[in-house]
């Protein structure tokens, strides 16, 4: 029960991390940079990238190779399909640009913490091969 509710916030922090970076990009961008019917499919396939890039940097160059733990790609697809949703909906939903920064400060701390904690029991993990 413990393992599966740690399971389900670890998901649900890799998919707003790549929420708040897709809503990030949106607004650097702008919404007005491109015409109207261009925008979803524009952030829609951006989102797809930022998320299977991120996710895939994350799950083996982080994860496997840095801190020794074994990759997971149901993680991988889910940060692909949230980047994707994100893209989108970034379009529509306005977030305050406070909320953002707020929001990404955190979620920076929330990630460098977890590397820093995560390095420091890496000499416990054996090397994954494949």
């Amino acid at each position: 029960m413990k393992q599966s509710i740690k399971n389900t916030l670890y998901n649900v922090a890799h998919s707003l991390i790549i929420i708040l970076i897709m809503f990030d990009i949106v607004e650097m961008i702008g919404r007005d940079s491109f015409p109207k019917e261009e925008l979803p499919f524009f952030f829609g396939i951006g989102g797809f990238g930022v998320g299977i890039g991120l996710g895939g940097i994350w799950e083996y160059g982080i994860e496997e190779n840095f801190l020794r733990m074994p990759s997971n790609k149901g993680d991988l697809t889910n940060m692909t399909i949230c980047g994707f949703i994100a893209g989108i909906s970034a379009i529509y939903i306005h977030p305050n640009i406070t909320f953002l920064w707020i929001s990404s400060i955190i979620s920076a701390i929330f990630v460098i913490w977890y590397i820093v904690k995560m390095h420091k029991t890496k000499h416990e993990r054996s090397k994954i091969n494949y």
